[in-house]
């Protein structure tokens, strides 16, 4: 134990020395950036559903960081993203986390569609733009 532990060390101390270190990119990444590349250039509309769970599930939390990529890019490309919902608190989030994407971005004109439909028994989900 004590050798790996003085190997996280020795790792620590030069990465706050700024020693450059590599980092070997996450697949699945570069696979949704060249996703949200493709439905542009089609001119289709991205659909990114965080999960049916609620914001207590850690799933769903690092969904919606993954969303705030997504609709990075997204705004960026000016490309429209739905993101429907079923639980209210990750709707407000992901509607948040959509917004202030867009109002990063130069020119803040809204392309997305947050939808919400609570539980089985409401049919029509509400679209807000």
């Amino acid at each position: 134990m004590r050798p790996l532990s003085g190997l996280i060390l020795l790792y620590f101390n030069a990465a706050q020395r700024g020693v450059q270190m590599y980092l070997r990119p996450i697949a699945g990444i570069e696979a949704i950036d060249e996703a949200i590349g493709r439905a542009t250039e089609m001119g289709k509309p991205i659909l990114y559903v965080p999960g049916l769970s609620t914001i207590g599930d850690v799933a769903t939390i690092a969904s919606l960081t993954i969303l705030g990529r997504v609709a990075k890019k997204v705004a960026e490309y000016q490309t429209p993203l739905l993101v429907p919902n079923r639980d209210p608190i990750v709707y407000t989030i992901a509607e948040e986390t959509v917004r202030q994407a867009i109002l990063k971005r130069a020119d803040p004109t809204p392309s997305t569609k947050t939808a919400f439909s609570s539980s089985p028994r409401v049919s029509s989900p509400s679209w807000q733009v």
